[in-house]
């Protein structure tokens, strides 16, 4: 397992030539170490079966095909990033991917290697993101802004209603990701989906990123709609600079461009507080991984997140995507417009 540093110069996270590792051998000296061989061996074999057949696999078809030995999805996921942080390779080298969580819609044709084309603007709803190594090209001829929305409720929305296609920013694209990661929180009895990007989300968002269209058009900016909250702050920072557990995969899956386009403090000063809807207060989690935010190298290169940080805690206060509609404002279509004009 890599360790990991920000490098200020190619601004994500990458691994360092210091190594943080974990052993495994044969024969163990107790029945957990046999255990851990016993899986590192059987994912291995399953690896080089994908790989001499030239067939590609998923964590979770890997998973399924001895659950009993690996009980849990946990386990799988975590040799697979070892192995391929070990060889020094990102998973797809491995024949293994990373099945598809993300949803996009918009003014975008992506152009498959079997032939195939996917016309995102015929489906409201928006389509499954593509594994990019399936990818053969993509059109934004049309495409002037990029926007990323953490609530997949909050895509629905925007989608059905084609905002990428009739907002006075111009024809954009919209992703999310279909939320797999539940936070039991004290407030409320049932789990709360956060919407953290999976994989394939992330490599997709990093290829339309460096997609650049016909001239004289520029790269589309790429914006990110996320909660006020630390977990908000922290999708966003994933996606801009990458994780640390795939620290050796990040140079093909950050997009160090992407611009915070709120939910912000200031938004949550427009009108009462008091009766905004969407306003929380910090559960002790939140301040937990707030204060642990304020510690590491990404928010000291980010001032703002910074200081919005602080305020969240100063103020003990969250706050969900939907406030700005809870305002008595004309929408967030017409917020977002707004905000994405303010930065043009």
């Amino acid at each position: 397992m890599a360790g990991q540093a920000f490098d200020h110069e190619a601004r994500f996270i990458r691994p360092t030539t210091m190594n943080r590792t974990r052993g495994i051998s044969f024969p163990g000296s107790t029945p957990r170490e046999a255990w851990n061989f016993t899986v590192l061996v059987r994912i291995l074999q399953l690896v080089h079966e994908a790989l001499v057949s030239d067939t590609t696999t998923t964590k979770r078809d890997i998973y399924y095909k001895d659950p009993g030995l690996f009980l849990k999805q946990d386990v799988v996921d975590r040799f697979v990033d070892d192995i391929a942080c070990t060889f020094g390779v990102d998973r797809g080298c491995l024949n293994v991917v990373a099945a598809a969580k993300g949803l996009v819609a918009g003014a975008l044709k992506i152009s498959r290697k079997d032939g195939s084309i996917l016309d995102c603007a015929l489906e409201n709803g928006g389509i499954l993101v593509q594994n990019v190594k399936d990818v053969d090209s993509l059109d934004l001829s049309e495409v002037k802004w990029i926007l990323l929305v953490e609530k997949e409720a909050t895509f629905h929305s925007l989608a059905t209603s084609r905002f990428w296609d009739n907002s006075r920013i111009g024809k954009g694209i919209i992703l999310t990701v279909i939320p797999t990661s539940y936070i039991l929180t004290p407030q409320c009895s049932q789990t709360q989906a956060k919407g953290y990007p999976d994989i394939s989300t992330r490599a997709f968002l990093h290829l339309l990123s460096r997609t650049k269209p016909a001239p004289p058009l520029g790269h589309p900016p790429v914006y990110a709609l996320v909660d006020f909250d630390p977990d908000g702050l922290s999708i966003l920072s994933t996606y801009k600079y990458g994780s640390t557990a795939l620290a050796h995969e990040n140079s093909q899956l950050a997009v160090p461009s992407i611009r915070w386009l709120g939910i912000r403090s200031v938004d949550l000063q427009q009108e009462s507080a008091d009766e905004a809807q969407g306003l929380l207060r910090l559960s002790a989690r939140d301040r937990g991984k707030a204060v642990k935010m304020l510690g590491n190298e990404v928010s000291s290169v980010e001032a703002e997140w910074r200081r919005e940080l602080q305020v969240m805690l100063f103020l003990n206060v969250k706050a969900e995507i939907q406030v700005v509609s809870g305002f008595g404002r004309v929408g967030l279509e017409a917020w977002a417009e707004g905000r994405v004009l303010e930065g043009m």
